[in-house]
């Protein structure tokens, strides 16, 4: 018997196998149209979640480094890496890390503003230094110190933040 004679005499299961072939085909593609970049979208927003989360604790801890709590942050925490550098108050002042160093959790940064010679500060993680610019004092905090690469230099990274004393 060819495949024509069988599909006549069984065409029953037949039509069964090729609905069940049709829907199984269906639900695929849809499944990978509709379902999968949502997944995608999900696991992307959770993820932002999680990183707002952080950044949101990291803010609630940054008072406590302050001996006024209700110093305005001038900049919140921050990673800054070695090499790079920052700027803060509309680009007024240029933060650079001079020496980052993972291990003895140490950090030296160049602070320069305009019309002012460049301040050095050294800093062990936990410490915070004040800096004067345009008749307000600045309380400059270390928060951590991290490194990927290396012990110090370009692949190290600090985290600080600043704050307006009032």
């Amino acid at each position: 018997m060819n495949i024509v004679n069988k599909i006549k005499e069984h065409w029953v299961g037949g039509t069964i196998v090729f609905a069940v072939i049709c829907i199984s085909g269906t639900w695929y593609a849809s499944n990978e149209l509709l379902v999968k970049p949502r997944e995608f979208e999900i696991q992307r927003l959770n993820t932002l979640n999680t990183e707002l989360k952080q950044q949101v604790k990291d803010l609630k801890k940054v008072p406590a480094h302050f001996p006024d709590s209700d110093s305005p942050l001038v900049l919140a925490p921050t990673w800054v890496y070695g090499g790079k550098s920052i700027t803060v108050l509309s680009g007024q002042i240029l933060i650079t890390p001079k020496d980052l160093y993972y291990y003895s959790k140490t950090s030296i940064f160049s602070i320069k503003c305009p019309g002012k010679e460049p301040i050095e500060l050294k800093l062990r993680v936990g410490e915070m230094e004040t800096f004067v610019y345009d008749d307000q004092t600045y309380l400059f905090s270390l928060l951590d110190t991290d490194h990927s690469q290396g012990l110090h230099g370009a692949n190290a990274r600090a985290k600080i933040t600043i704050a307006r004393k009032k």
